[in-house]
């Protein structure tokens, strides 16, 4: 009976680092974009590390929910409906007008706040990429693939076990708040 339990543990535990290392390899991807553009904005416009963190964090977030919107829009606008609706019922350019304004708006409302929630990932993913460097004096590529497992890791605990709702309040967020 203790064996099962434990056989349980272990396997759910192997589980989670094998989750955690599929998730961690667009975080990856993403976070050597993130670096590349941080250093640009801060080279450009002379930012502090978390200015230009934010900035970088802000510009991704905003390309992906963008993505993620207004491509399923976008598709759908090709496709034939069944007939031209009643003059009653159709939209006028200012209808449209109005609907581009209030999606862009949200647009930058939800990069807003999707950034918002990744900034602290961001300080203890860099705290994490700092104590690797220190103690192992490793390759910056190898760090930072460390580094986003280790937080990949830290954010799947965190989704799971102590804040299971706020996956669902961000997907949410991001996908269905018109």
């Amino acid at each position: 009976m203790a064996l099962d339990f434990l056989a349980l543990v272990f396997s759910s535990f192997v589980d989670l680092l094998r989750g955690s290392f599929v998730a961690s390899i667009p975080i990856f991807i993403a976070v050597l974009i993130g670096l590349w553009l941080k250093e640009k904005i801060k080279k450009k416009y002379r930012l502090s590390w978390v200015k230009s963190v934010f900035a970088a964090t802000y510009i991704l977030s905003f390309i992906l929910i963008a993505a993620m919107n207004l491509v399923p829009w976008l598709l759908a606008l090709g496709e034939q409906t069944i007939g031209t609706p009643p003059p009653d019922l159709s939209g006028t350019i200012l209808d449209s007008v109005i609907f581009a304004a209030a999606t862009i708006f949200l647009l930058f409302a939800k990069a807003l706040a999707v950034s918002l929630i990744i900034l602290p990932l961001c300080f203890i993913g860099a705290f994490v990429s700092e104590a690797i460097e220190k103690r192992f004096k490793r390759h910056s590529i190898a760090r930072i693939y460390a580094a986003a497992f280790i937080m990949s890791v830290f954010v799947s605990v965190l989704l799971l076990f102590v804040f299971p709702w706020a996956l669902g309040g961000i997907i949410y967020l991001v996908l269905f708040t018109f």
